[in-house]
């Protein structure tokens, strides 16, 4: 479970509108409703995941050939005779 996390009791959101008295037309649409909102939820969640995925692989291609070119410590220097 992540830090911001709320532990629940094992209900789904949609479930715990039946402790809310509501007509049953008014469940419907709420229970719709509240499926459509956790798909959405989910779904960013998904394409944030990607998009981190995505920026952590360009700043390894961005930063790699950066590395390469840096001139060690350790290098003995050149000199001229």
């Amino acid at each position: 479970m992540n830090s911001y996390a709320q532990p629940t009791t094992g209900l789904s959101t949609a479930d715990r509108l039946d402790q809310i008295r509501l007509s049953p037309d008014q469940r419907r649409m709420a229970r719709a409703s509240v499926r459509q909102a956790e798909w959405i939820a989910e779904m960013l969640m998904h394409a944030i995941g990607g998009l981190r995925r995505l920026l952590e692989f360009l700043r390894r291609g961005i930063s790699a050939p950066a590395h390469r070119r840096q001139v060690s410590a350790a290098a003995p220097e050149w000199r001229l005779p």
